[in-house]
């Protein structure tokens, strides 16, 4: 007895549903600007400084006393960008949450339809 494998699946139509066409011309056209959205700061993109070492025996802290003012001086300019980056990151999630309402709001409304 010859065992014949599985029949093909039924050949479907290539053929392209006006809504979909419309998705595909929409994503074609927007996808440029789609990238520079996708470019804004997030809480990822912000990375908190490293804090100097703060338990040092008082000689140490005598004999490399401007090094370490250095140091800290180096780490509080880079909070101060830290902070500022948490802000943008801050900003773009309110944006994306806002569009988000408008969005669910524009296409559900208030739920008594």
């Amino acid at each position: 007895m010859v065992c014949s494998g599985p029949s093909p699946p039924p050949k479907r139509s290539r053929r392209v549903s006006p809504r979909t066409a419309d998705g595909l011309i929409v994503a074609i056209l927007l996808g440029p600007w789609a990238a520079v959205a996708s470019a804004q700061t997030t809480a990822l993109d912000c990375i908190p400084p490293p804090l100097p070492y703060a338990d040092l025996p008082a000689g140490v802290v005598d004999a490399y006393r401007d090094q370490l003012r250095l140091d800290y001086s180096e780490c509080f300019d880079a909070a101060q960008r830290y902070l500022q980056c948490l802000a943008r990151a801050e900003a773009t999630a309110r944006t994306e949450i806002d569009t988000a309402v408008a969005d669910y709001t524009r296409r559900l409304g208030d739920g008594d339809n």
